[in-house]
């Protein structure tokens, strides 16, 4: 953010954001603060809004799939105060390698910080979250179903959830905007790869926001922002959504780590997969990364 602003952007912090109505120059931004409104013009805005994002009333054919049975995501973070040295879970948590309970419900990953903390994120299925009556009961579940040492700071922390996770919004791009990181789509994050996917789709943006800006907007460009984004994702998404499927199952995930035990380098393709930078798209055919030129909107918003 601050970077941002270095660079020459403004930041409105706190403010709701509304995609206007667009005309031959620009684009409409209605921005309100508290009983503060105002109205901005821009060449071409850049949602990167979130998963439950509300910016694009004024955009008819715009909407939101959520996929049926996706899960809900949860996270909470144990202060040192409560996982620090004395803490008799310091024993299981304490090395700082990441670990990963699953459970017939959901499935809840754990790592110790550089400060003691521990950073606690899961994903469980709706139903089961209402049932155990909330995050920390579910986490508790998961954690007990999968042989896990007990946290008992699970309860009082302050627990934040995310709308469903699994999701994907059409289009892509129209008249003057581009939705791009979770506002465009997000699958089970087992594998951890969402801010990698937000990264990607930042850095693709560039060429074809600053062509836009210096050859003027036309329907090719959204088109382009499309095909951009399914190149860059698609088979990456579609390889952490198969991963979760799987571990959906009990007997399926029994299967794999029981075979992962026995023979490790079955997960070296996996791996190499999830690891490797993917940039495919973040520079399109015919672009150039032009000389500096307006920066286009992009704001924040619910």
């Amino acid at each position: 953010m601050a970077a941002a602003v270095a660079a020459g952007a403004t930041l409105v912090p706190e403010a709701m954001a509304q995609l206007g109505p667009a005309d031959p120059g620009g684009r409409a931004v209605q921005l309100r603060r508290g009983r503060e409104s105002a109205t901005v013009q821009a060449q071409l805005v850049l949602v990167a809004a979130g998963l439950a994002h509300r910016c694009l009333p004024e955009v008819p054919a715009a909407g939101t799939r959520i996929q049926p049975g996706s899960r809900i995501g949860a996270g909470c973070l144990l202060p040192v105060a409560t996982s620090g040295p004395q803490d008799p879970a310091n024993g299981a948590y304490g090395d700082g390698r990441l670990h990963m309970a699953i459970g017939r419900h959901g499935y809840v990953g754990l790592v110790r910080l550089e400060d003691g903390a521990i950073n606690v994120a899961a994903a469980f299925d709706g139903a089961a979250l209402a049932a155990a009556g909330g995050p920390a009961a579910a986490a508790a579940q998961v954690l007990h179903e999968a042989g896990f040492d007990p946290l008992p700071a699970l309860t009082p922390a302050a627990w934040q959830l995310t709308p469903a996770l699994t999701r994907s919004s059409r289009p892509l791009a129209g008249d003057r905007y581009l939705l791009l990181g979770d506002a465009a789509g997000y699958v089970e994050p087992f594998t951890g790869e969402g801010m990698g996917w937000a990264l990607m789709a930042a850095l693709s943006t560039t060429p074809l926001a600053l062509a836009a800006l210096d050859n003027g907007w036309d329907r090719q460009c959204a088109r382009d922002w499309s095909r951009s984004q399914a190149a860059l994702l698609a088979r990456r998404q579609r390889l952490c959504q198969a991963l979760a499927l799987v571990l959906r199952r009990p007997w399926t995930s029994r299967f794999v780590f029981d075979a992962l035990r026995r023979w490790p380098s079955l997960a070296d393709p996996l791996l190499a997969a999830l690891h490797r930078p993917n940039l495919h798209g973040a520079a399109l055919p015919g672009s150039a990364l032009p000389g500096p030129a307006q920066a286009p909107l992009s704001t924040p918003c619910p």
